[in-house]
């Protein structure tokens, strides 16, 4: 059936690693963008990033974020150093979807250049395109895709091609491309003592050990500054000790809480759930060395209290995937004789079969016929209005939901408290939504197929015009309550 839709000179463009980039750019961007426009998107965390992008592109590097509960400023959070080169750009294009086109560029490119590598094998077409179907379904890139912004995400593609680079023995690039990809978060410096066992297993021993003990340095050192503003060692770990040297010795001053911890059912199911999408072209013994690399990832993840970190909807599995793309290659490269004809094709279908399945059952895809879709009347009128109140000079108060949208500025405020403490430019909430039967057949039918209602929404906006009601604010309401004044109207 396949071949009826492969064009003739399917294997050229397959090949083509434009093609492969604007498939896979394409993709994650409507994903990416259509959540945000659809009202979906949260202050957690698109919204401090696109502020903390915009601050440390005006040089205000330790400014605290208005969007959270945190005092934190920009390099206070995981002291990401790539926020400041991303805050040039975002100065330019002052809006959280630049955020979502660096992110999908980011992914576009680490998955062509995955399948430029395993597709520049002598394979038939109908396989290429069954592994590109593959890579497309795959979960945990569609799942970063659509959990708004994360620098290790967007950046994920220097962490691979370091790996890349370590294989084909080019260690200045390897070593740079590493360092980029540990600036993008001070915890990715575990993805580094991972990236010194995979040298190791290479029998590159002294790089290994010099890598290793510039990520631990690197490590102690990034994540001090980061403990000033919230301490990470004790809420996700403080379970174990209260510092991470404390965490690390209780595997010999704890072992039982480090072992139940560490090993339950739920770590198994953790694990099946990271190579079910992968295992078809994982060939031992040739995939070992990148799947024991990923240990200390997959060790932080378990040992850690918070489940978030296991959740396969959230940014933490990806880096722990740039691995196992890795152990994918050189399973190819162990295979390249024996893998082709008819085993590969088999390997080819089994592949897609488990990506397909792994995307139902791990990834956001029900959110799309539903969530997605309750506040789309409104997303026009917010668009219109991201773009008319593009100047980050103005300073601006929205809703919770929608305060993502006009993120990019240091003037950007969400709590109803802040109203009563300073004056705005802008005032803007969505109209409050009331609990109704829906009247829309195809409503009914999606709330039907998904046990899916409506629930009374923006409550906040009554509140908001009472307190407006006798201020200098000139409010206007239609799906948007919008309230100007202070030299904005």
């Amino acid at each position: 059936m396949i071949k009826t839709f492969i064009p003739a000179d399917s294997r050229r463009l397959l090949k083509s690693k434009k093609f492969l980039f604007s498939l896979f750019f394409f993709w994650y961007l409507s994903l990416s963008f259509f959540r945000h426009y659809s009202l979906n998107s949260g202050i957690y965390d698109l919204g401090i990033f696109a502020q903390w992008s915009y601050l440390a592109g005006i040089g205000e590097y330790w400014s605290p974020s208005s969007l959270t509960e945190y005092v934190k400023p920009a390099l206070g959070d995981h002291f990401s150093l790539l926020l400041v080169p991303l805050g040039l750009i975002i100065r330019l294009i002052p809006s959280a979807y630049t955020l979502l086109l660096v992110q999908s560029a980011g992914l576009a490119i680490l998955s062509s250049s995955f399948l430029g590598l395993i597709l520049s094998s002598p394979l038939s077409d109908r396989h290429r395109w069954l592994i590109v179907l593959s890579v497309l379904v795959n979960p945990f890139f569609f799942n970063s895709s659509l959990n708004d912004f994360h620098p290790e995400i967007a950046f994920s593609f220097f962490g691979f091609a370091s790996l890349v680079f370590l294989r084909e023995k080019q260690t200045i690039k390897s070593l740079v491309l590493l360092s980029l990809f540990v600036f993008s978060k001070e915890a990715m410096a575990v993805f580094a003592i991972g990236y010194a066992i995979y040298a190791w297993a290479l029998n590159r021993r002294s790089l290994a050990i010099g890598v290793f003990l510039a990520a631990i340095a690197y490590f102690l050192c990034a994540s001090s500054i980061v403990d000033v503003f919230q301490n990470y060692s004790t809420s996700r770990y403080g379970h174990l000790g209260e510092s991470y040297p404390d965490v690390l010795t209780s595997l010999f001053r704890r072992p039982g809480d480090f072992f139940s911890a560490l090993l339950n059912r739920q770590s198994l199911v953790y694990l099946a759930g990271i190579l079910l999408p992968f295992w078809a072209f994982l060939c031992w013994p040739a995939a070992w060395p990148g799947l024991f690399a990923a240990t200390p990832l997959i060790i932080a993840n378990l040992l850690s209290a918070s489940a978030v970190m296991r959740n396969p909807i959230y940014q933490y599995q990806l880096p722990i995937v740039l691995f196992i793309l890795v152990a994918i290659i050189d399973s190819f490269d162990y295979l390249r004789v024996r893998l082709f004809g008819s085993r590969l094709g088999r390997r080819t279908a089994v592949f897609l079969v488990s990506s397909t399945t792994a995307f139902f059952l791990l990834s956001q895809w029900y959110l799309l016929p539903t969530q997605f879709l309750r506040y789309i009347n409104a997303s026009p009128a917010i668009l219109r209005l991201e773009i008319e109140l593009s100047s980050p000079q103005l300073r601006v108060w929205a809703n919770e939901r929608i305060a993502s949208h006009f993120s990019a500025r240091k003037g950007i405020f969400y709590r109803l408290d802040d109203i009563n403490k300073m004056p705005f430019d802008v005032i803007i909430s969505p109209a409050y939504i009331q609990d109704k039967p829906p009247k829309s057949i195809l409503t009914k039918f999606r709330n039907l197929l998904f046990s899916y209602g409506d629930d009374a929404a923006f409550v906040e906006t009554n509140a908001i015009k009472e307190m407006l009601d006798s201020s200098e604010y000139t409010c206007q309401e239609s799906s948007i309550l919008v309230c100007r004044g202070y030299g904005a109207q």
